[in-house]
């Protein structure tokens, strides 16, 4: 199984700051999954980083926690022709159709192809009917909807599209000092972290207010100084792949920086600062 992270922002700087953001926001997914003994391999192109996992649950879950993550998808990845594709859609269709509901293509295209993103949707859209003649065709309001993404000589066939925090890769804005004697103050803090801060938090709660933060930055000594502890990985290319998990995280080591219908994701930590930013808001 693979997981398509999508990232935001990082899209918009040129070439060079793109490809330093994205390499950070790799090496933070490989220090997250690490830290929480999951084994992984990433690999990232101009668009998108790709996470290939054995299971997604725990995966999802960590994803949730990298800042720079717009969203992700949990795809299975064919090859681009058409065939592969049909196929993909088809047994995805079968999964997810039920008698008399409807359903609608949504697919996407980067590169040069014998076809066009119409001519997927008419394409694959005509198998998924001539195999479930039962359902029918709903572009405005579907029942299910199956996304289909050609980036080149992949493709990629899912349904699911879970949210990510946004905002940029931590580490990558500098660093800040956050004072936190209260929710608004976590919350000042986790948005810190959220623009790309490495934040160091000066409290008197001890370890209530600091505890949440944690999950979101596992190598910040939250106690007032900065750990070293760091995995050693390098920039990933287009075509580059890397195992984590099971690292060595040694004092010494170094690391080189280099429109769909969204599902809301049902895991959240416990005392998650964004659960508490309305309550803040309203100054509750």
């Amino acid at each position: 199984m693979v997981l398509l992270v999508r990232f935001g922002e990082l899209a918009l700087k040129s070439r060079f700051v793109r490809r330093q953001l994205r390499d950070r926001l790799v090496a933070n997914i490989q220090d997250l999954f690490a830290a929480e003994g999951v084994e992984c391999i990433t690999e990232a192109d101009e668009a998108r980083v790709y996470v290939h996992v054995e299971d997604i649950a725990k995966p999802l879950a960590i994803l949730g926690r990298v800042f720079g993550v717009v969203s992700i998808s949990p795809a299975t990845e064919v090859h681009s022709d058409l065939d592969s594709l049909r196929k993909a859609v088809l047994s995805e269709a079968s999964r997810a159709l039920s008698p008399g509901q409807s359903f609608a293509l949504r697919p996407r295209r980067v590169g040069t192809h014998p076809f066009t993103s119409q001519d997927l949707a008419r394409e694959l859209g005509e198998a998924v009917r001539q195999a479930h003649p039962d359902v029918r065709v709903n572009l405005t309001q579907p029942d299910v909807e199956i996304h289909v993404e050609v980036r080149r000589n992949r493709g990629f066939v899912f349904q699911e599209i879970w949210p990510g925090p946004g905002g940029l890769p931590l580490g990558s804005q500098g660093r800040a000092l956050a004072v936190v004697q209260d929710e608004a103050g976590m919350v000042a803090a986790w948005m810190g972290m959220k623009r790309g801060c490495r934040i160091a938090v000066a409290t008197s709660d001890g370890e209530g207010l600091v505890e949440p933060l944690r999950k979101w930055d596992v190598w910040t000594n939250w106690s007032g100084s900065r750990e070293p502890k760091r995995s050693s990985s390098g920039p990933v290319g287009k075509s580059s792949r890397r195992k984590t998990g099971r690292r060595s995280t040694s004092p010494h080591s170094n690391r080189s920086s280099g429109s769909a219908t969204r599902k809301s994701c049902a895991w959240r930590p416990e005392s998650d600062p964004r659960e508490v930013t309305c309550r803040v808001a309203r100054g509750g």
